[in-house]
Parts: structure tokens; sequence; C-alpha cells
């Protein structure tokens, strides 16, 4: 089947893990992948997060090393990629749904 994919700027507050106890920080490859995303960010280089709605939260599944890169600095809203039509006051800047020819590109398959 078929999921639109929207972009949109979601409060931070509102993105969680899939896995709570999963913790990139606490390794040591982790907390480097952390920082070098830090240093990618300052640059200007973003790399927006993949969420999914679920109830009030937007659920990351896969994307830890940005998320925990976005708690360590604290901004209000994360870029995100949002699988389904995104359903909150809360979030800024809604954009799509984003051309199902251009999601492989976005995944990096393209």
């Amino acid at each position: 089947g078929d999921l639109a994919v929207y972009f949109a700027a979601v409060p931070l507050a509102m993105c969680v893990p899939f896995d709570l106890d999963y913790r990139p920080d606490l390794h040591p490859v982790g907390a480097q992948a952390i920082s070098q995303m830090i240093e990618a960010w300052s640059a200007g280089d973003f790399q927006k997060l993949w969420v999914y709605q679920r109830g009030n939260w937007f659920v990351v599944s896969d994307d830890y090393i940005p998320l925990f890169a976005a708690l360590r600095g604290l901004p209000d809203y994360v870029p995100c990629w949002v699988l389904g039509r995104p359903d909150s006051d809360l979030i800024r800047d809604v954009q799509g749904p984003i051309a199902p020819e251009e999601v492989p590109k976005l995944l990096g398959l393209a």
C-alpha cells in the first residue's frame, strides 16, 4: 500500500524513541556519532528525523543518533519526515504530501 509522507517542524518534546531503553549516548561509538551529528548541525547540515504519529506523540523508530543530538541541544522544533498526515496543532510548517517518486531519494535509495 501507499503511505503519504509529509515534512513538518515537530516540537522536540513530542518526539519519543520507539525503544525507550536504547541509549546510544552511553556507548563510545554512539556518543561519537552524536557529537559528529551536532557538529554537522552547527555547520548547517540538518538531518531530518523519520517519525510516525501515535496519539499525541511522534515516534522515532530508527533515527536515534539525530534524536539524541537534538536532545543535547534542546531546540524547540526538529525537522521531520512524517509518515502519514500529521494531526496536531502544535507542529509547524506542514508540507506535502511528498510526491511518491521522491520518497526513495529521501530514504537514500535513489
